[in-house]
């Protein structure tokens, strides 16, 4: 049943509220703030090291080395 919710609000639920807040951001700031604004909550949301996006990777059990960049087998 955890799994299921877990699932669910990756997939449903942060599009579901990253779709509603681009929505609340371009009404109340306007196109070009409201874009800007959007791109830096994204970028906070999918990029920083305590984001809701990696909490849900942490709770299914992705590797802490998925979030590396694959630059070791560039190397190679």
């Amino acid at each position: 049943m955890l799994a299921v919710a877990i699932a669910a609000a990756g997939v449903y639920g942060l599009p579901f509220a990253g779709a509603v807040g681009a929505s609340l951001l371009v009404r109340l700031a306007g196109w070009p703030l409201g874009l800007a604004a959007c791109a830096a909550v994204a970028g906070f949301a999918l990029l920083t090291r305590r984001s809701p996006v990696r909490l849900l990777y942490g709770l299914v059990g992705a590797p802490k080395r998925h979030w590396k960049a694959d630059l070791d087998l560039e190397l190679t």
